[in-house]
């Protein structure tokens, strides 16, 4: 009996070891897991996280455990912000979406209101929620330090290749040119309409950014995809399936909402 424990426990721990050696993370990236996470200190709005992350091969980071809410609290080290940005984005008060399309399966929010944004940022210090909690900010006002995640490289030979996460498909240009983001989607969280207001009156979509302010425009009348401005530059972004972007209360909505 006493040799099978001791066999089911170094079997254990040499299957730890060898998984932790299977995979690393290269520049100033720190490995949990099968991922790779780097903390940002330089202050952008989310969007722009966004951007930063993709150009690094990676997204804004999701979360998905408590012991993964940890690790990414113990990024900053000794002197961490008070906020910094996740990846995720808030359609409704219950209804959120990881931007790299993986299930909503753990909950750290503290406050999730669509008053103060679409977006959401975790704390490291307790004020408006507890450390460690999940707040919402928004897009485009806010401006904090932020945490990029991407999948670790797989260095010994494997049967099985590692899971990989998708990647939102980003070209950032001037706004002489055309700027794309897709963002996959995904059937996470509730799926409960929202009440909301009907659409109504003409409606004439901008296509560029030059001549508006930040903010969020509709592309069509009953479109999925809606135009994002920051600075001047433009992000296309997709609502998820069967969505569309409801301009009169600034998220995706159901197409019934809008009489469509």
């Amino acid at each position: 009996m006493r040799r099978q424990i001791w066999k089911e426990l170094f079997l254990t721990l040499l299957l730890a070891a060898l998984t932790e050696a299977a995979y690393e993370c290269n520049d100033d990236y720190t490995i949990f897991g099968e991922f790779c996470y780097k903390a940002n200190n330089t202050e952008v709005n989310p969007f722009e996280a966004l951007v930063q992350c993709s150009n690094e091969g990676g997204m804004v980071a999701s979360i998905h455990s408590e012991e993964e809410n940890n690790f990414v609290l113990g990024l900053f080290g000794e002197s961490p912000p008070a906020l910094a940005i996740i990846g995720l984005f808030s359609f409704s008060n219950h209804f959120s979406l990881w931007l790299d399309a993986t299930y909503f399966n753990y909950n750290g929010f503290g406050l999730r209101n669509l008053t103060y944004g679409l977006c959401v940022a975790i704390a490291y210090e307790s004020g408006v929620v507890n450390a460690g909690q999940w707040r919402s900010v928004k897009c485009l006002q806010s401006f904090h330090p932020f945490v990029c995640k991407k999948d670790a490289t797989f260095t010994t030979e494997a049967t099985e290749a590692p899971l990989t996460t998708p990647q939102l498909d980003i070209t950032t240009q001037s706004h002489t040119t055309q700027s794309h983001t897709t963002v996959a989607h995904t059937t996470q969280g509730h799926s409960t309409e929202p009440s909301t207001t009907p659409g109504s009156g003409d409606f004439h979509g901008p296509s560029d950014c030059p001549n508006l302010t930040d903010g969020n425009y509709a592309m069509s009348a009953c479109g999925n995809q809606f135009l994002t401005c920051s600075h001047g530059l433009p992000y296309v972004v997709d609502c998820p399936a069967n969505l569309v972007y409801n301009w009169n209360v600034d998220q995706c909505d159901w197409p019934s909402n809008m009489g469509c």
